[in-house]
């Protein structure tokens, strides 16, 4: 039974690099902006995160966090403000890279714990 788990966590894997490769190329062949966006020095292009590091900025400063000057209103409840209020130690630009790799991390974390479980 163990020859199978590891065969099928193999597999998984294998899954996983392949759409991972898929996705680079049709990235790479129709132009789509979203993995490049990631790795910009532009914060003009994550108007999204902006919102989030202004309010959580705000918090700390002791200003209101859902009247921050962001170019987007900020929607989120104030637990994800709460939440995110550490980033807003860092420059915009390093919070959203250091997010960006926290969400990255949590993505594989999840897949290994639901390969796990289901015992593939």
């Amino acid at each position: 039974m163990r020859g199978y788990r590891s065969a099928g966590v193999v597999a998984v894997w294998a899954l996983a690099a392949a759409v991972l490769v898929v996705v680079a190329w049709l990235n790479y062949r129709y132009g789509e902006d979203s993995l490049t966006r990631i790795a910009t020095g532009s914060m003009d292009v994550h108007a999204d995160f902006e919102t989030f590091w202004e309010s959580a900025y705000a918090l700390l400063s002791g200003e209101p966090v859902y009247d921050t000057g962001a170019r987007l209103t900020n929607l989120t409840p104030p637990l994800w403000v709460l939440l995110t209020a550490p980033l807003a130690l860092l420059g915009q630009l390093e919070a959203y890279r250091l997010f960006t790799l926290l969400m990255l991390g949590l993505f594989v974390g999840t897949l290994s714990w639901m390969a796990g479980e289901s015992r593939i």
